[in-house]
């Protein structure tokens, strides 16, 4: 949680395989975006980025978290 609004969401590389948690149950996407939306709900925002992009093109990340931060209410 960055301030009190903005949540910073790291998917393992366990997220790619979309039923690792159970085969009959929901995917982990599904239950991540749920997840999201139960945040929105409360007003929160949340930054989701998954495994290689963290690891493969962390100045993405950097960029995308430092921008909303300098444009966001509360989260400075």
């Amino acid at each position: 949680m960055i301030g009190d609004r903005l949540i910073i969401e790291a998917d393992g590389m366990q997220n790619h395989d979309d039923r690792a948690a159970d085969p009959d149950g929901p995917s982990l996407r599904h239950t991540d975006l749920q997840r999201d939306a139960r945040a929105a709900a409360l007003g929160h925002e949340t930054l989701r980025f998954d495994h290689a992009i963290i690891i493969h093109h962390w100045g993405v990340v950097e960029a995308a978290v430092l921008a909303r931060v300098a444009t966001g209410p509360r989260l400075a």
